[in-house]
Parts: structure tokens; C-alpha cells; sequence
């Protein structure tokens, strides 16, 4: 079977009467829709990989900043707490006070620069996680329609002499027919061996003997 495909177009077949081995080439289905299928799930896999680059690098250069916008502001902290601590032992009371403020005003910016770092660490991982599964499904895709391309030349399971299959019309497949899924193209039997039921009038039935030698012919087949 091949995903979203129910008939396909037989476009070379090994010729009847033919004797295969196993691994032989016996019929070829039209692969066009298929290749056009692959090309654009390659197509969607190749810009979604890039789209996973762009936003990888875009995400990193913000987290990039944001880390050094924290650290900058850490350095900022500890400079209004070492401030205020010199405040509180040298200056008047509304040095203190100001020194109180930029100090609060500090740890502050400290606090939201952490909870929007993590917030942007989390925000990248999802979307970058969103665009991993679909990077996952466009590849699964391409290497489903891959071997659907490959599945659609057969080989031969095993030796034997090829025979066309008939349609409900009775006639033989044949390179340009149209088959649906479950439909049988062609067999091969292996013809060392055979077996012919046939009828024998009443009156020779004494003749026939358990491994008695027989010469079968057929009006209808050559």
C-alpha cells in the first residue's frame, strides 16, 4: 500500500512467459504523483529546517541580550546596595533615603530582568519544540514517500514464469492499464510442477492407471 494512493497505472511489466528469479524485475507502476508528492514534503521539510535555524539563532541573540541586560543590572544592584550600606554610615538621612530607593529600585530591575529571561528561555523552547515536531512529521513524510517510490518497481519473491492476470473484462493487464489496490497484475508460477484436471469418458475409466504417462493438449491455449 502507498498513502493516499488507491489505482495506479502500470507503465512496464516483464514479458509474459518470461521465466524470473527471485529479485527479478516484474512491474512498474507510474511513479509521477508520488515524485510529486516527495518533492513537495521535501520542499516543506527544507523550509521548515530553515525556519528552525532563523529561530534558533533569533532566540539565542535574544537570550544572548537579555543575559547580558541581567548581568549589567546586577552589577547595578550591587553597587546601590554597597551605596546604600556607605549611606547609612556617612550621609544625612535623606542621602539614606535616596540611596534606599535606588537600591529597591535595583533589585527591582534585577527581579523582572530574571522572570523575563525565563520567560523567553521557556517562550523559545515551545516554539522551537512546535517546529522540531513539525521538522519530525515532514521527514517522516519524505522518508514515506520515499519508499512508496521505491515499492512501486516489484521484484520477484521468488522464480518462476510470469503470467498476466485478467481483469473482470477477462482481459490481460497490459503497460498502460489501470489497477486499483488489491488488484492482481500478473503471477508467477513455478511451472516445474503441474496439475490438470480434466474428464475421461465412462467408458475408457478402466484404461487410466495410478502413474500412467499423459500427453495433455488444448484447443485454447497455444
Amino acid at each position: 500500500p502507498i498513502p493516499r494512493t488507491w489505482q495506479y497505472k502500470i507503465v512496464r511489466m516483464a514479458e509474459e512467459g518470461s521465466q524470473v528469479q527471485a529479485g527479478d524485475f516484474l512491474v512498474q507502476f507510474d511513479p509521477s504523483e508520488v515524485a510529486r508528492r516527495l518533492r513537495d514534503e521535501q520542499a516543506d521539510l527544507e523550509k521548515v529546517q530553515q525556519e528552525v535555524q532563523r529561530t534558533e539563532a533569533a532566540k539565542a541573540s535574544s537570550i544572548q541580550d537579555l543575559e547580558l541586560e541581567l548581568e549589567e543590572a546586577r552589577v547595578a544592584k550591587t553597587k546601590a546596595d554597597n551605596k546604600l550600606i556607605e549611606s547609612r554610615e556617612f550621609e544625612a538621612s535623606i542621602k539614606v533615603r535616596e540611596a534606599e530607593f535606588e537600591a529597591v529600585l535595583a533589585a527591582t530591575r534585577v527581579e523582572m530582568l530574571e522572570g523575563k529571561l525565563a520567560a523567553v528561555r521557556e517562550g523559545a523552547r515551545l516554539e522551537l519544540k512546535l517546529l522540531k515536531d513539525k521538522e519530525t512529521f515532514h521527514g517522516q513524510r519524505v522518508r514515506s514517500y520515499q519508499e512508496a517510490l521505491a515499492a512501486l518497481e516489484v521484484k520477484a519473491p521468488a522464480a518462476g514464469v510470469v503470467i498476466y492476470q485478467t481483469d473482470w473484462n477477462n482481459q490481460k493487464r497490459q503497460v498502460g492499464s489501470t489497477v486499483f489496490v488489491m488488484d492482481k497484475v500478473l503471477s508467477i508460477p513455478d511451472l516445474g510442477t503441474l496439475m490438470v484436471r480434466g474428464q475421461v469418458a465412462e467408458v475408457d475409466a478402466y484404461k487410466v492407471r495410478l502413474g500412467q504417462a499423459v500427453n495433455v493438449t488444448f484447443d485454447a491455449i497455444p
